[in-house]
């Protein structure tokens, strides 16, 4: 599960800034007019535009007992609903109906629901952060105009997905390896009772011959004969591969206790 704080789902924050108050809180003449219109009441008419800037400012419904008090308060004083008492608890369809057509959003779980896999998807053949693949799902469902599902709809939905995309891309390798090529993956998880270590696969026993004789090695042991003194060259010559590399970053520091770094 994908922690809602690691990805960019609009939430709410329990105690609103007065800037963010009256940016994106405040309402319109044109909102106020239509609010009074659609009620017949004033706690009505605030509940209406309440309910109207937090589904503008988070793009889906929220419950009233969730609303911070101080934007029923700002909403009440910006509209002049002095007779107004607190927000109602009134999710009736209707009243859903009629934000939903103000802000000009569509709510069709099926077609949201496609919009947010077909993203996901997407998202899945280059990412495998759950947070991201839901970032790029809400991006997606922002740009078609669609109301947002709750998170935890989001959240199944994209372990779901992960699952049979990951699944997916197992499979095409597996596919893909011969007999011997799943034989020698399995003599991996076989491990010596003596030396506890499980046997080294091919490229691991090529790759430790080779090292001694790699040209990048003896490219950089010119360069490290070039940095140091001549009085400690001869000892280091006779250092193996390993104390080589610590030698060479601890010169690059200036930090070597044989010597100080040559000035070049």
């Amino acid at each position: 599960m994908a922690l809602v704080d690691r990805t960019a789902y609009p939430r709410l924050p329990r105690s609103v800034a007065a800037r963010e108050l009256a940016e994106v809180f405040t309402p319109t003449g044109e909102e106020v007019s239509w609010a009074r219109a659609k009620t017949t009441t004033d706690q009505h008419c605030l509940t209406l535009l309440v309910l109207l800037k937090c589904y503008q400012r988070l793009g889906y419904f929220l419950r009233p007992e969730r609303i911070p008090a101080e934007i029923a308060e700002h909403v009440r004083g910006c509209a002049e609903l002095t007779s107004a008492g607190s927000v109602i608890d009134d999710d009736s369809p209707r009243l859903v109906k009629r934000f939903r057509e103000w802000v000009g959003v569509v709510w069709e779980p099926p077609r949201v629901r496609a919009v947010a896999e077909s993203a996901m998807r997407e998202a899945l053949l280059g990412k495998n952060n759950p947070a991201d693949v839901i970032n790029v799902a809400l991006e997606r469902l922002a740009q078609q105009r669609c109301e947002l599902p709750a998170y935890s709809t989001l959240d199944r939905l994209a372990a779901k997905i992960r699952t049979e995309v990951n699944g997916g891309f197992h499979r095409l390798v597996a596919a893909r390896l011969d007999a011997g090529a799943r034989a020698r993956l399995l003599e991996l998880l076989i491990v010596d009772p003596l030396s506890r270590r499980s046997r080294p696969s091919a490229p691991e026993r090529v790759l430790s011959r080779k090292v001694g004789c790699c040209p990048w090695s003896a490219v950089h042991e010119k360069r490290l004969q070039g940095l140091v003194v001549p009085q400690i060259s001869a000892q280091v010559q006779r250092l193996d591969l390993r104390e080589r590399a610590t030698l060479r970053l601890r010169t690059r520091s200036g930090a070597l206790g044989l010597g100080q770094p040559a000035e070049r």
